[in-house]
């Protein structure tokens, strides 16, 4: 998370994807344990990465059914930036994105942010407390 708040100002999509990388390596860490089992009637799997998400923030942030479609809206953002090549309205300099746009633009980054970093701090108090 360190470099995502580092490229904030100057590559915004690229701080949001550093950010979900960051997350994507604590669930990796929170679920190692989860076995991966596909369903018997189309082969998917059972619990996604969608899904783990959703699950990994609702746990360290707060379950709540309005966090829940919040954590929804940011998978699908990251996965428009990372499957679809998609960037933020906002990245170019001069862009002729709406005042309002970019207010929303702004406090989503700036709130998907500071919820990696908490996230991650949440973890760490909770494994901490396991261990003591």
């Amino acid at each position: 998370t360190v470099s995502a708040m580092e490229l904030n100002s100057n590559k915004k999509t690229l701080s949001l994807l550093a950010s979900f990388t960051a997350m994507e390596t604590m669930i990796n860490l929170e679920f190692k344990d989860v076995a991966k089992e596909n369903c018997d009637k189309c082969g998917q799997l059972k619990f996604s990465v969608a899904k783990k998400f959703r699950e990994y923030l609702l746990r360290y942030i707060g379950d709540s059914p309005q966090n829940k479609k919040k954590f929804n809206a940011y998978y699908s953002l990251r996965s428009k930036i990372v499957h679809a090549g998609q960037q933020l309205k906002t990245e170019l300099l001069y862009n002729d994105v709406p005042k309002d746009e970019r207010i929303v633009e702004h406090l989503t980054r700036l709130e998907i942010l500071q919820m990696g970093k908490l996230a991650i701090i949440n973890w760490l108090l909770f494994h901490k407390r396991l261990t003591t």
